[in-house]
């Protein structure tokens, strides 16, 4: 079984919502994250573990334990999680703006995931599995603009001026 290549150490999970872990691969796998943990049994090709809605907080280890391999990753959180989507404007780099890089650079509360050919593409597949929505027809996402994975952000947001 091989856990989704989207989690990983430093991540923000949406805070209010159900926290749902999935892969793909067949056979048994056990997962811990904030002290709870969850065993999948998969016999097919894709599997999902839920968690329950979790409050603002952190930081946590998510671990994937399965009968080939372990993998952890640490300093997960519970926040606002926003995702961006547009066209090549949505590429635009914070080094091209009048943005103070200290503003972001600075703040660990921020957590950015950039934007590869590769990314898109696996945003894509994986916007087709979450939250129990199901893309049916592959040409339904091919007209999708680019996809730019999370900004995470682990305070609330506040209005800009």
């Amino acid at each position: 079984m091989k856990l989704n290549h989207i989690f990983r150490s430093n991540m923000v999970f949406a805070a209010k919502l159900p926290i749902r872990i999935y892969g793909t691969g067949t056979g048994q796998a056990s997962i811990t994250f904030a002290g709870q943990a969850k065993t999948v049994v998969s016999h097919k090709a894709h599997w999902l573990v839920e968690f329950p809605p979790m409050e603002y907080g952190g930081p946590y280890t998510l671990t994937f334990t399965a009968e080939t391999a372990s993998v952890s990753f640490c300093n997960i959180y519970i926040g606002e999680v926003f995702l961006f989507a547009g066209q090549s404007n949505m590429e635009l780099k914070l080094k091209e703006t009048n943005t103070d890089p200290s503003s972001y650079e600075s703040n660990k509360n921020v957590r950015l995931l950039p934007s590869t050919d590769d990314t898109k593409k696996a945003a894509i597949a994986t916007m087709r599995q979450i939250n129990g929505r199901y893309v049916k027809k592959k040409r339904s996402v091919s007209g999708l603009p680019s996809v730019i994975l999370p900004v995470w952000n682990l305070q609330r947001p506040k209005i800009l001026q």
